[in-house]
């Protein structure tokens, strides 16, 4: 069996929680009919940005989403992270010993 580098993979991305869109009129209408407030959840001081049906929980802090309520569909989404858990080791570059590099 022939070991194999591939060159070209591509990258897991992460998209945040987002407010915004490319159309003007999607925009306008999103800055007229959301409302924040501050509220504390779970000892956390977190802005509430309610869209419609949508409550979204943002850390005051770090900036990231830690809850998500989608009233409509009766769907809540705790998000969770840890930091400072990563390791050196965790991240160590593998042997390529014996792999044929793809270009």
């Amino acid at each position: 069996m022939e070991k194999k580098i591939l060159k070209e993979v591509q990258d897991i991305i992460v998209n945040p929680i987002s407010f915004i869109s490319n159309n003007f009129f999607i925009n306008l209408y999103t800055a007229i009919t959301t409302n924040i407030d501050k509220v504390n959840l779970n000892g956390k001081e977190c802005y509430i940005i309610r869209d419609g049906d949508t409550e979204k929980f943002i850390d005051v802090k770090t900036g990231i989403a830690i809850k998500e309520i989608d009233n409509e569909n009766n769907r809540t989404v705790d998000y969770k992270y840890e930091y400072g858990i990563v390791k050196d080791s965790n991240v160590t570059r593998p042997d390529t010993t014996g792999y044929i590099v793809n270009n």
